[in-house]
């Protein structure tokens, strides 16, 4: 069986499961039992829409049709509330509230400003944003994305991809080639480290009829947002959080430069938006104890991980628990069980009595 058929088959096999237990009341019970915890979801971009076809990344994007449909069953089931107000009871100076959730979205993709808030405030549903200040009105883009760009525009005569001393062969046989490619490259420039990555998908650009930033304001699916909108949406509720300058993964970088990525990126939205920025999320969710340690002496109040599990008054504030979701189309049982923490049980109990790969 191949690894599309069986992956394909693992998520239906998972999806009756969930319905299953739905129709029997089971989510509803396991809500009941953990209705003191805090649920913090994990959203990135959405799919924006694309002037012309060659912006279409390799990657999946979150449709907004989807994203809408998330808010309308979240909404009948949990008690959104803001991060703030997470905050405040998860430190015991604000009453519970029942199957409380927390919507937040890493990286600032404009499309959270142009679709994204528009949806949250339709349906009067608080968000935080977590911006990289170093991306805002630059027109950088991150570099998976301008990989992903530059493995579509490749020139005909480009017969491979090289990382390190690894050669990739490229093919064009249909779309889903690249899109293996492009998952195979990105695991490859990523274990050389954000910087190093950058400078392998530059040099991959040279072999490309194009680059990502030649689309400009063309492009939604992978430009940022600029301050702009951001002290738009400020003024209109959202709240914001820091992202570091340079979207680095603090546990590769020296004490430094840690320290500067922190204290530069909250001091230059606090010059652009005049209000005070207290939350941090860990880029990649990648952190350690002393890095931990810095963000908390750098003035950040909150500080958001991507351990995927639900927030309780256990969980150190700086090093809060997130679910992250998939940019493909979940069911409404699977969107529940994961806000619910229900799905992460659930994968624990899989890994640990069926190894094989069969699915629960």
């Amino acid at each position: 069986m191949n690894y599309e058929l069986s992956s394909t088959l693992q998520m239906r096999i998972r999806g009756t499961s969930l319905s299953l237990m739905r129709r029997l009341g089971m989510m509803k019970l396991w809500r009941c039992a953990n209705s003191r915890k805090i649920g913090i979801l994990m959203f990135h971009g959405v799919e924006g829409p694309c002037s012309n076809g060659s912006c279409k990344p390799l990657r999946p994007r979150l449709r907004c049709e989807d994203f809408e449909r998330y808010i309308q069953v979240l909404s009948k089931c949990f008690n959104i509330i803001s991060l703030q107000d997470a905050i405040e009871i998860l430190s015991g100076r604000k009453a519970h509230e029942a199957n409380s959730l927390v919507l937040t979205f890493d990286d600032a993709y404009r499309n959270n400003a142009t679709t994204v808030w528009c949806i949250l405030r339709r349906y009067g549903t608080p968000g935080t944003f977590f911006v990289p200040t170093g991306y805002i009105d630059s027109g950088r883009r991150f570099w998976s994305d301008r990989l992903d760009y530059a493995i579509q525009h490749l020139r005909a005569g480009v017969k491979f991809i090289k990382v390190a001393e690894t050669k990739y062969p490229v093919t064009r046989t249909d779309r889903i080639a690249p899109r293996r490619l492009f998952w195979v490259v990105k695991a490859a420039c990523g274990s050389l480290g954000q910087r190093n990555a950058a400078q392998v998908v530059a040099e991959i650009e040279e072999q490309a009829t194009s680059r990502l930033a030649d689309l400009s304001d063309n492009d939604h699916w992978s430009a940022l947002m600029t301050w702009n909108q951001i002290r738009l949406m400020q003024q209109q509720g959202a709240t914001f959080g820091s992202h570091t300058v340079h979207h680095s993964y603090l546990d590769e970088l020296a004490a430094n430069d840690i320290r500067t990525e922190l204290a530069e990126s909250k001091a230059e939205f606090e010059r652009k938006i005049a209000v005070q920025c207290s939350a941090f999320a860990y880029p990649g969710g990648r952190f350690t104890p002393e890095v931990a340690r810095m963000v908390r002496e750098s003035g950040y109040r909150v500080g958001l991980t991507t351990e995927e599990k639900t927030a309780s008054a256990d969980d150190a504030i700086t090093l809060l628990p997130r679910v992250g979701l998939p940019a493909r189309s979940l069911s409404d049982a699977d969107l529940l069980s994961r806000a619910s923490g229900l799905s992460v049980v659930l994968s624990g109990f899989r890994r640990q009595f069926a190894p094989s790969g069969g699915v629960l």
